[in-house]
């Protein structure tokens, strides 16, 4: 599942997407994973 927002406009089906909590909750974890590497360099 892609977890990345759209940038722009957004449909209502992609509004309906991102606001899935489904969708946020692997967005934080994709952001905590982004946080992690960032600590190992």
């Amino acid at each position: 599942m892609v977890v990345l927002p759209k940038k722009g406009r957004k449909t209502a089906e992609e509004k309906r997407r991102e606001s899935d909590p489904e969708f946020v909750r692997l967005r934080h974890q994709h952001s905590a994973v982004e946080s992690a590497i960032n600590a190992l360099e």
